[in-house]
């Protein structure tokens, strides 16, 4: 089933990416044979019941899923994007400096 694989690879990545691109493969090669699963979206829901913790064997998946409408603020992504240059740029000095 295609849950085993999206279960057994995401757990280790902190990403929808991985997962989304095994599990729109799988869709895609079916999607050649029953043309209805292209419109699904099959990898954001099992991605929004793993986050929740509720991904198991018996979750029933019906391939839609809710997008995000929440606009993004970019100030604060580059903030966050800055803190994080900061933070490795005192990593490397302090590897330096030992």
């Amino acid at each position: 089933m295609m849950w085993r694989a999206f279960v057994l690879n995401c757990p280790s990545h902190d990403t929808l990416e991985p997962c989304r691109v095994d599990v729109n493969n799988i869709r895609g090669t079916l999607g050649r044979f029953a043309p209805d699963l292209l419109e699904t979206e099959y990898a954001r829901e099992m991605w929004a019941l793993f986050e929740q913790g509720e991904l198991t064997p018996d979750a029933t998946l019906i391939g839609l899923n809710a997008r995000d409408a929440t606009e993004t603020d970019p100030e604060s992504v580059l903030v966050a994007v800055e803190d994080a240059r900061q933070d490795a740029l005192q990593r490397e000095l302090g590897r330096v400096e030992s």
